[in-house]
């Protein structure tokens, strides 16, 4: 066989059909690509969901319903790019380009929707649009051949003021159980 051919070449039906080889490590950054837009959308689809749970409004449910489908839609558009640049029939670039401009798409989608989101929903909706911003960074950090950036932490709560910074310790307290003098005579 031809060395100047790289691929695998499999035998369907009588046929011959050549592969195109991914690099393993083509194929790893694919996969991050993959996830990365993957948290970004079901992120945003549940922040979307939550919103749409707390609305009564009919043009804020629209509004809300066009950009949940706006999140589908891209995401499965980056999936389909990443698959194809996984098989070699477009190229990596493109893939990871369709994998950005998702990304981007989904924090337009939910920055649209911080509009028509309640008060109580849109906590929701900016946790999703930090976790879409880091996939976004993620997917352009592959594409350029950077360094990753660090994965996001857990989502912030509010405390109610005044409650404390710390939990109480655990275990003996001075004077036993209950405090001083709360024990037996």
């Amino acid at each position: 066989m031809n060395r100047n051919l790289q691929g695998l070449v499999i035998a369907v039906g009588f046929s011959l059909v050549l592969l195109p080889q991914v690099a393993p490590a083509q194929s790893r950054e694919l996969a991050e690509a993959r996830a990365a837009v993957k948290r970004s959308g079901d992120q945003s689809i549940d922040a979307l969901n939550g919103a749409l749970s707390r609305v009564s409004d009919q043009e804020a449910r629209d509004a809300l319903e066009r950009a949940k489908l706006e999140v589908l839609e891209t995401q499965n558009r980056a999936f389909r790019d990443l698959n194809q640049a996984e098989n070699g029939s477009i190229s990596r670039q493109d893939g990871l380009r369709t994998a950005l401009w998702a990304t981007e798409k989904h924090q337009e989608a939910l920055l649209k929707a911080m509009g028509n989101a309640p008060v109580q929903a849109k906590q929701a909706i900016e946790h999703a649009m930090g976790v879409s911003a880091h996939g976004h960074n993620t997917v352009k950090a592959l594409a350029e051949g950077t360094s990753l950036p660090a994965p996001p932490g857990p989502p912030a709560f509010d405390r109610p003021s005044g409650s404390q910074t710390r939990p109480s310790p655990i275990g003996p307290t001075p004077g036993g159980i209950g405090g001083v003098g709360r024990g037996r005579p």
